[in-house]
Parts: structure tokens; sequence; C-alpha cells
């Protein structure tokens, strides 16, 4: 593959990355920010970077803004803010088309990106604040965005089991914050919230696409020199999760008709090779043959589904599944001992080739869009590391049985939550 990175620490808490590969006919430009995360603030951040995303000073409506981007050959300017351990990431980024793709080659990339910069630096203000109608408008979509999460009751429980499992740890906070945190937010806290993402997060700024990115890191770098960035956090993305004395158990009763049970295992503090981790939890329940799906779904008929993910930084790994509430007892000792078969070596040679083929295959995949790769390159730097999908593949391909045994060895049973039907059944 002919992609080509580079990735360097500027002044001010500022990371840069660059992402070039011929193939891509299109560019993007992403802009994080890092900052600790925090029940009172989250909602806040959340709210910011949304309102950024669709508007700015010379475009000072989402109309107005999207009507600007569908001249520049349908640009496009997104807002995010999720969770990575136990800070919050929040940010904007723009898609464009390459220079060269367009008619007559019309340089629209230096365009596009100085109107995600204007969104970011010169925002549209009424009286220096923010305005009331928009601030208004994009706050009942925030509350929305959250309530509508409910309806999602997997989604819910894992949110809801997370306050169990991290209890006093920031990462037991969702992104987004909660509804009624949402709706106490005033302007005076936005404009707060403001200040404090441009001077205190850290910055992490990826450019990826086809094209050269020179100019464009040059433009965007310039936007920051002005700022004072004495305060800028320096993130510690590396915080695993206590784990409990004994296992801790905890329920919650809701109108569904299936009930949604989440395991937490958790590793204590020591360090490990993540992609060793990453078969493992893959073999365990991250994959199409998988021992949690071809033995506790399929042979035993005891879950809906039932899955594993890892939660990088926090050695946990969570293992969530929708059961009947009869089979709840049942489903969590077969969860439990297909983990232990693992301890004890208990897969083929077989299934481990099969599990690191899929992995690997995954992580190649990422070579198909400018995004996904933008996306690899930023999770390569959360770990320290700089390694390319090709680079992982062969790391995974590495992985031992031995390996796999001593990674499986590491967990220990933390918690379980429990997301069952009232009493008298549900309709959903």
């Amino acid at each position: 593959m002919s992609d080509l990175f580079e990735h360097k620490s500027c002044p001010g808490g500022i990371t840069v990355s660059s992402i070039k590969d011929s193939k891509f006919k299109s560019g993007c430009v992403v802009i994080r920010f890092i900052l600790p995360l925090k029940e009172e603030t989250s909602s806040a951040y959340s709210l910011l970077v949304d309102l950024l995303a669709t508007s700015n000073r010379s475009y000072p409506s989402r109309e107005q803004l999207t009507e600007r981007m569908a001249e520049l050959y349908g640009s496009s300017v997104n807002a995010f803010s999720y969770r990575i351990g136990d800070y919050q990431t929040a940010g904007l980024s723009i898609n464009f088309i390459g220079d060269e793709y367009t008619i007559g080659g019309e340089v629209i990339s230096l365009t596009a990106v100085q109107l995600l910069l204007d969104c970011v630096f010169d925002p549209h203000l009424e009286n220096g604040h923010f305005s009331e109608k928009y601030f208004q408008l994009r706050k009942q979509e925030l509350i929305d965005q959250i309530e509508s999460s409910v309806n999602n009751k997997r989604q819910y429980a894992l949110w809801k089991a997370g306050q169990v499992i991290f209890e006093n740890e920031p990462c037991a906070y969702p992104a987004l914050g909660t509804a009624d945190a949402a709706e106490s937010i005033t302007l005076e806290d936005l404009t707060e919230a403001y200040m404090t993402l441009l001077s205190q997060a850290a910055v992490d700024i990826t450019f990826c696409g086809g094209q050269d990115m020179s100019k464009l890191e040059a433009q965007v770098l310039k936007a920051f020199n002005g700022l004072d960035r004495s305060l800028a956090c320096k993130p510690v993305f590396y915080s695993p999760s206590p784990c409990k004395s004994s296992p801790v158990r905890a329920e919650e009763a809701m109108d569904i008709s299936q009930a949604k049970m989440v395991m937490a295992f958790k590793a204590g503090a020591d360090k490990s090779d993540i992609y060793a981790e990453k078969v493992m939890c893959a073999m365990l329940g991250g994959s199409p043959t998988s021992k949690l799906f071809m033995n506790v779904r399929e042979k035993l008929s005891l879950c809906y589904y039932c899955a594993a993910g890892l939660i990088e930084g926090k050695n946990t790994m969570l293992v969530d599944s929708g059961v009947d509430t009869d089979k709840i007892p049942t489903a969590e000792k077969e969860i439990a001992k297909q983990l232990e078969a693992m301890k004890n070596g208990d897969f083929t040679d077989q299934e481990l080739y099969n599990t690191k083929l899929y992995v690997s295959g995954a992580f190649r995949s990422n070579y198909d869009s400018a995004g996904d790769m933008n996306a690899w390159y930023f999770y390569q730097f959360v770990r320290g590391t700089s390694y390319s999908p090709d680079h992982a593949a062969q790391l995974i391909m590495s992985v031992t049985r031995e390996d796999i045994i001593n990674s499986a060895r590491r967990y220990e049973l933390d918690t379980v939550f429990v997301l069952k039907p009232n009493e008298g059944g549900a309709c959903n």
C-alpha cells in the first residue's frame, strides 16, 4: 500500500498527523479537542461543537453554510463527541473532493478548510455570545439525541452498566452527558466552554487524502498560533480501572420484553500486548466464529446476541447479551465457562488462525477510505504507536497460542449488570 504517514508534535499541546495515499479522491481534515471527561462539562462541549459545525460569522445559519458547502462539490462539516478512556474528544471535521478532480482543476481544498477554521475560530455571535436562537435549537437536538438513546435498549444497558463498572471514574460518564445536564446549559456556560476548549484542550489535527497536505497544514496551524495554550492538558489515555474486591451485581427494571446482561471482566493495572488482547477478545466474542456466538448463542440458544469488546486503556472487557430472564443464570455461567476454556487453552489451532485472519482483514479494510485511515492513526496516537494497518496485521498474525492463554488469564469477573423486564412483562 502506498500510504505515507507522518506525525509530529507542535508547541502548545498540538499534535499533527498527515496521511497521504494517491488512491483517495477525497480529503478530510479533523480537529480534535481532548479534555478530561467531567460530568458537569461533557454536555456543554458536545453542544458547543454541534453549534460550531452549523454556522460561522460569514454563514450564520445551517442553511447558508450547507449551501456554501454544496458549491464546493458537496463538502461537509461535521461535529463529533465521544469518550476515550477518561477523556472526552470533541471536535469538527471537513470532507472535500481532491483538487485534481474538480472541474478545470479548481483549488477548493484551501477554501473548504478555511470554512472549517471559520467555524472554529470565527463563530456566529450576537452581542458577544452565541446566537440565542441557534443555541436553543442545537440544545434541543442534543437533548433529543440523549433521550432517544434510551430507546436503544442495548446501548442503554451498556451505559447504565458503565456507571457501576467504572464507579467514581470519569469513564462512567457519557460524552453527551445527560438530558438534565444539557437542559441546564446557559449561553454563559457555552461561552466559557468555548474559551476553555481553545486554551486548555489538547489538540490533535489529522490530514488525510490523495493530495499534498502541506499547505493545508500550514493554514490550520497558523490559525492556532495566536492562542495562549500554556495551560493545554496532556492526556494520559492509559488509566486501568481498579478491580473490585469481589464481583458486584446490579440490575434495573424497565418496560422491555428481553433482558440485557452486561458482564465486565478486568485485568488489573499491568499493561499487555494490545494485539494479543484483540485476538483473544475476537476469539471469545468478536467474530462470526467466536466461542460466544458458536456455543452460547447457536449451540445452546441462551442469547439472542452475545458479543465481547475491549475498552482500551481501562483494561476492561465487556460481554453484553440479550437474553430471556429465566435464562440469565445459565447464560452467565456459560459465558464465564467460555472464557475459562480459553484460559485453559481449550481452542484449536484452526480457531486461532481463523480469528487472526478475521482481525487482520478488518485492520486492512481501513485502507478503503480516508475517514477510516484518519481514525486508524488517531487510535495509534492514543496508544503511543504509529503502526500502519499492514504492520498491525502482521503483529496479529504473529500472536501465539500462549499469548491468547496469557491474555485470557488476565481477566476476572468484576461486574454483572442486568436490565430486566418489569414485573408483568412489557411490549418493546
